[in-house]
């Protein structure tokens, strides 16, 4: 079964504090990630860098619906 997740890295942080937001597609233990049109800020993650912001999250699964 495929699955679907947005998800971020630290190691993806910009200079000016944003980050790009992908999703992560996991099929048969092998995962690709493809990249979306959302940059958020890091304000916008908590530490282990899982989105908090709703606007985002609402933004990305309807992204990840269309998939």
């Amino acid at each position: 079964m495929t699955t679907f997740k947005a998800v971020a890295f630290k190691h993806h942080i910009r200079p000016d504090k944003t980050v790009p937001i992908k999703i992560r597609v996991t099929h048969q233990q092998k995962q690709r990630y493809i990249d979306s049109k959302y940059v958020a800020t890091v304000t916008d993650f908590t530490k282990s860098m899982k989105l908090k912001n709703r606007d985002f999250i609402d933004a990305t699964n309807d992204l990840i619906k269309d998939y």
